[in-house]
């Protein structure tokens, strides 16, 4: 009887054994799939990150294009009536100048 209590006695430290061992095997599992996790949240969280930062650098540049769009057409409606006025200045000279001429040539005549 001696032999069989050894049997199962060795049995028993054999079946302890390998549930601690399944035990460590799992717990080292989980470590690694927690791992894995945050790993991939870093990764997540970091492109996430990456695509708000170039979202608000498109952004930002479709406002300076806006803006300069804007800047152009305001320099050239500036320019447009600079243009005008000088043209109406020149238009309004040479009215004067022709008128003056006529008048001299009318006094010469007399």
């Amino acid at each position: 009887m001696e032999f069989e209590e050894k049997v199962r006695e060795s049995e028993d430290k054999s079946k302890k054994k390998s549930k601690r061992q399944k035990t460590a095997e799992v717990e080292e599992k989980v470590e690694v799939a927690e791992a894995i996790a945050e790993v991939e949240e870093a990764e997540d969280i970091e492109v996430a990150e990456k695509v708000e930062e170039a979202e608000d650098i498109e952004f930002e540049e479709k406002v300076e294009d806006a803006e300069d769009i804007e800047l152009k057409e305001k320099v050239k409606e500036a320019e447009d009536s600079r243009s005008r006025r000088k043209s109406r200045r020149r238009r309004r000279h040479r009215s004067r100048r022709k008128s003056q001429r006529c008048r001299r040539q009318k006094r010469q005549r007399k």
